[in-house]
């Protein structure tokens, strides 16, 4: 059982059920100040992927089953060409607003 201190008050975590060593836990960034957001941003950002992802599969789903593949086909399509490139987008337009520069280190 390794504990690790989060303001004042100690968690226990068992590390098999994470499945991290404890030498990730000891250096992790974990101490360091975490910007929290509000509700609505959380929810915008949880549906909003989807919302733009909606009208492509739908425009794409039809075509892609006339030519004889799964539905699920053209999901996978737009998840390659909206939601991964949204998501990674907003990713590094955190870091680049917080550290000043293009990096996926710190901001997951």
């Amino acid at each position: 059982m390794i504990r690790i201190r989060l303001k004042q008050n100690l968690l226990p975590v068992n590390v098999t059920n994470y499945m991290v060593s404890e030498k990730m836990i000891t250096n992790s960034r974990a101490t360091q100040p975490v910007n929290y957001h509000s509700i609505w941003k959380s929810v915008v950002l949880h549906l909003l992927p989807g919302l733009l992802a909606l009208p492509v599969f739908t425009l794409l789903a039809r075509p892609i089953q006339t030519a004889g593949f799964p539905s699920i086909m053209a999901w996978l399509i737009t998840v390659l060409l909206i939601n991964i490139p949204f998501e990674l987008g907003y990713l590094l337009y955190q870091s680049k607003k917080s550290k000043g520069r293009l990096t996926l280190k710190g901001v997951i």
